[in-house]
């Protein structure tokens, strides 16, 4: 990923729209900066949760070396942190909201990779919103029960078990995950 200072130089790129908006709220309120201030809190935002993505797909790595199961079951868990915040990042830079929770930052992806052109500067496929799906079971098992069976998911089918009912494997699978929604979050912001 890039530093954050080279990201910060992505983030503070405005698009045309962007910049049509503030010229308007120019134009409506002279003298008035408060869309600026709002676009700066944006960026702010965004390169926070860039950040925050980027740690926590450090720290899963690291935790998937060690190999003992609760290494592995907390390295599921900050691989889906680490996809969930390159999410949120990506909602917040296309609508200036940040979707508040798992299930409704899964909703705005779902709407994400309905756009065309989303899809193009993203380079994510449409059917990322299963695969994150099947991140956030693990990480719910990982982190709440105490096998590797989740008795009482969120919105999936009951019994769901990990990705392929192994702990490295679900690890890895979030790791790459991660790695995808991060990538895709550096590009959407950065464009």
């Amino acid at each position: 990923m890039a530093q954050p200072t080279e990201t910060l130089v992505f983030v503070a790129r405005l698009t045309r729209e962007e910049k049509d908006t503030i010229y308007r709220q120019k134009t409506a309120f002279p003298g008035s900066n408060v869309q600026a201030q709002l676009l700066a809190a944006v960026d702010d935002v965004c390169l926070d949760r860039l950040t925050r993505a980027d740690g926590c797909l450090k720290v899963a790595k690291q935790l998937r070396q060690a190999g003992d199961e609760e290494s592995l079951r907390a390295s599921v868990s900050r691989g889906y942190y680490s996809a969930h915040h390159s999410i949120r990042a990506m909602a917040l830079w296309h609508n200036h909201w940040d979707p508040d929770g798992h299930e409704e930052s899964i909703r705005k992806l779902k709407r994400l990779l309905s756009d065309n052109a989303f899809l193009g500067r993203s380079g994510l496929a449409p059917d990322m919103v299963s695969h994150i799906i099947e991140a956030r079971t693990n990480r719910h098992v990982a982190d709440y029960s105490p096998y590797a069976v989740q008795r009482t998911p969120p919105e999936v089918r009951a019994n769901q078990t990990i990705t392929q009912n192994n702990w490295g494997d679900a690890a890895n699978f979030n790791i790459q995950l991660a790695e995808q929604f991060l990538a895709a979050a550096v590009k959407v912001v950065g464009s």
